[in-house]
């Protein structure tokens, strides 16, 4: 009798070689490397990425985002591609005073878009009513959507209360209240380094 030859292919782990499997278990030569490393280093500032040196005109640029919009500081920088990182902001705010002291006043004018921002949400019923499906799917009245509801409460108390540390003031409770002093930490600092001048 004639032996049948088989045509099945050996499986990857029996028929691997030795030395496959040691030049995948090896790592990259010191000199690649070091290669790669030189070409991340040497990179061209205008080919892309987000700049970390403090720059006056992006400082500038990030306080009037800052005070045109309601987005918090990681939400700008999403929008923003362009603009740094929030921890290099942050950073910036701790190293340079004039910067601290711009982000702090676009801050200021921050509070008063969130209280506009406020009005819009309360005025805003639109899906505050749903419509009550019957079993066989006819409209039969109409329910509160207390889902839709809270939400709008949620943002509305959230910019509230971000709006009352940043201007007091204006959006705190009435100064005759227990431990409200009147001025916010940040009117403080923008008074102290106003005297300074």
């Amino acid at each position: 009798m004639a032996e049948k030859k088989s045509t099945k292919k050996p499986s990857a782990k029996k028929g691997a070689s030795t030395k496959s499997r040691v030049k995948r278990n090896q790592k990259t030569p010191p000199k690649l490397m070091a290669d790669e490393k030189q070409k991340l280093l040497n990179k061209d500032p205008s080919k892309g990425g987000r700049p970390t040196d403090y720059n006056e005109e992006i400082a500038r640029e990030i306080c009037e985002l800052t005070a045109t919009n309601t987005f918090g500081l990681r939400k700008l920088c999403e929008v923003f591609p362009h603009l740094p990182t929030h921890d290099t902001i942050q950073r910036w705010r701790y190293r340079y005073d004039t910067f601290s002291a711009l982000y702090n006043k676009a801050k200021l004018h921050q509070a008063d878009l969130m209280a506009e921002e406020m009005l819009e949400i309360a005025d805003d019923g639109m899906n505050d009513w749903m419509e009550r499906l019957g079993e066989n799917g006819e409209p039969i009245g109409w329910q509160l959507n207390g889902e839709h509801v809270n939400r709008s409460r949620l943002r509305i108390d959230t910019r509230k209360f971000l709006a009352s540390k940043l201007l007091p003031k204006q959006y705190g409770a009435s100064v005759g209240d227990a431990g409200t002093e009147g001025t916010s930490l940040v009117e403080k600092m923008l008074d102290a380094m106003a005297s300074k001048k």
